[in-house]
């Protein structure tokens, strides 16, 4: 092994199947005085000399990701005062020296994810006031200690992700921000309850995620005037979060999906004034209010699937003219107001399948007011047949999906305006005899691109 020069700045050894530390201190690291970043990912180093670093006190990246290491000390980075970044992601760490971390002033950026950690030791980060991103997720942490991020008041992202977190207690307070906003995820955990307050008065917090836990409620909170998004999905929740998401209004994203959420009051969403994005899928909602989004000028995305309505107010999306995409798969809906869609004129995704859709068939002039709609999907309903003016001015459709309904023909005159059409999906039980057939276009049990499934019939038929 040859010995670097003094003026080294920059080593990367990956996949070497490096091995010995030590050795590799000895006839590396020490002559390499100057050296800058240092990268020794994806190899199998399973311990680290408390002095390992000691010859490199310019270190401002450190990569040791993907090894076997199982302890970190507290001499290993002593003297590393200029370090920015330590990725140790993807190790076999369970323990932590308090002072791991203590010298390390200049710290922005901290990779602990993917090891072994049930704990973390009280005061581990009090001396980085520079910290900005600490990534905790893929371990097995079960609390936070009380003050872990106390003063670190550039912080601007947490990530807890897959952890085994069984509650948030008061002192686990997030840090107040001045100029930034926070990231915190906390999903597929075991929370339960959230302390009242947890996240302070002047707290930036752009997003929450805390999906995949066992939350039955949201607490009180703080004015969080500033946070974009808020994700609560795969949760317990039973009723909305109406107090959280008015203390939120500059909210764009809203996930409380695959809860057991059985109402909408009819003012939840109306201080989120720009939202986009609002998903409510896998609840058990009966009836949407007509009146719940009249102050969401600027929703985008709706989507209510796998739930049980079975009703839409006919002025439902009446003031949603920003609206792209409605979603109601998976309802007890068996019809749709002829005006539904009537101020949506940038729509362009509609997604109605696995309803009971047919009783009253579907209105002629359904997407009259649609000429961006692109995608339709009314699969799985009991609808027998479709108007021929139902696509007549949406010239820009291409994808239709009507398999698994009591269909059987379509007239040509139904999609002749829809000229960037390229797939229809659309299951035919019976046939009428080819004579019967001509003037209009049948297709047959396709999954094949719309042009194409012309090419299996008569030439009279077309």
């Amino acid at each position: 092994m040859l010995e670097a020069p003094p003026s080294t700045q920059h080593i990367v050894c990956q996949h070497s199947r490096l091995s010995n530390a030590e050795l590799f201190k000895t006839r590396i690291l020490t002559s390499a005085s100057d050296l800058q970043t240092l990268n020794l990912g994806y190899n199998n180093l399973r311990q680290l000399p408390n002095d390992f670093l000691n010859a490199n006190p310019l270190l401002t990246d450190v990569n040791i990701r993907n090894n076997k290491i199982q302890v970190i000390s507290s001499a290993i980075f002593q003297q590393n005062r200029r370090l920015k970044l330590i990725d140790l992601s993807k190790n076999y760490i369970s323990s932590i020296s308090s002072e791991a971390f203590a010298t390390n002033i200049n710290l922005e950026t901290l990779h602990l994810w993917g090891n072994r950690l049930t704990s973390l030791p009280e005061g581990m980060l009090r001396n980085n006031r520079k910290l900005r991103k600490i990534n905790l997720s893929w371990n097995q942490l079960m609390f936070l200690p009380r003050n872990i991020f106390k003063g670190l008041t550039y912080l601007t992202e947490i990530h807890l992700l897959k952890n085994n977190i069984q509650c948030l207690r008061q002192g686990n307070q997030f840090p107040q921000q001045s100029d930034s906003y926070l990231i915190i995820h906390l999903g597929y955990n075991n929370i339960q309850v959230l302390p009242d307050n947890l996240f302070s008065r002047n707290f930036e917090l752009e997003s929450v995620r805390l999906w995949a836990n066992k939350l039955k409620c949201f607490p009180q909170t703080g004015d969080q005037n500033r946070s974009k998004e808020i994700s609560l999905s795969d949760n317990k929740l039973q009723l909305i979060p109406v107090a959280l998401l008015h203390a939120k209004t500059g909210t764009k994203t809203i996930r409380l999906n695959r809860n057991n959420i059985a109402t909408i009051p009819q003012n939840a969403f109306w201080k989120s004034q720009l939202l986009q994005i609002l998903d409510l899928s896998n609840n058990r909602i009966r009836e949407v209010p007509e009146f719940g989004f009249v102050q969401n000028l600027h929703l985008e995305d709706l989507i209510l699937d796998n739930n049980a309505i079975t009703e839409l107010h006919p002025r439902l999306l009446v003031f949603n003219r920003a609206l792209r995409t409605f979603s109601a798969n998976g309802n007890q809906l068996t019809s749709i107001p002829s005006t539904f869609f009537q101020y949506n004129r940038n729509l362009v995704e509609v997604r109605l399948s696995d309803n009971s859709i047919g009783i009253t068939g579907l209105p002629a002039n359904l997407f009259a007011w649609n000429p961006l709609l692109r995608y339709v999907s009314i699969s799985g309903n009991s609808i027998t047949s479709l108007p021929e003016s139902l696509f007549q001015r949406t010239t820009l459709l291409s994808q239709v999906y009507l398999q698994e309904n009591q269909i059987e023909s379509v007239s040509r005159r139904t999609f002749e305006t829809a000229q960037a059409l390229s797939d229809v999906q659309l299951s035919i039980e019976q046939l009428p005899p080819p004579e019967e057939r001509a003037g209009n276009v049948t297709i047959i049990h396709t999954v094949l691109p719309y042009k194409d499934s012309f090419k299996q019939l008569p030439i009279n038929s077309l």
